[in-house]
């Protein structure tokens, strides 16, 4: 599918880029979108269908699917100087889906 093709592209991309150019002062760091967080992507297709909602809930530890405001954290702090030893990995903000 074009959503796992896209996926792998850019995690393939990152390492990629990671693995070559990063120095001290530059750094490449993605976040991978995961199948359990309720977007516009798809047409809406986890927040119009509150069955497949429930049923990718019910896999999270924390027995929800997730929304914007969970990537975004994941996202702003990666962008920080905090992220700055956090380099060349793929980072999974699931909600701890399928442990």
């Amino acid at each position: 599918s074009y959503y796992l093709s896209t996926t792998a592209i850019l995690t393939t991309e990152v390492m990629t880029t990671t693995t070559t150019t990063t120095t001290t002062t530059q750094r490449a760091s993605a976040r991978q979108p995961v199948v359990s967080i309720e977007t516009d992507f798809n047409n809406a297709a986890i927040r119009s269908n509150p069955q497949m909602k429930q049923t990718l809930g019910s896999l999270t530890a924390l027995g929800r699917v997730g929304n914007a405001d969970d990537i975004g954290g994941v996202v702003a702090f990666l962008c920080s100087d905090e992220a700055r030893w956090v380099n060349g990995q793929r980072i999974e903000a699931s909600g701890g889906i399928n442990i």
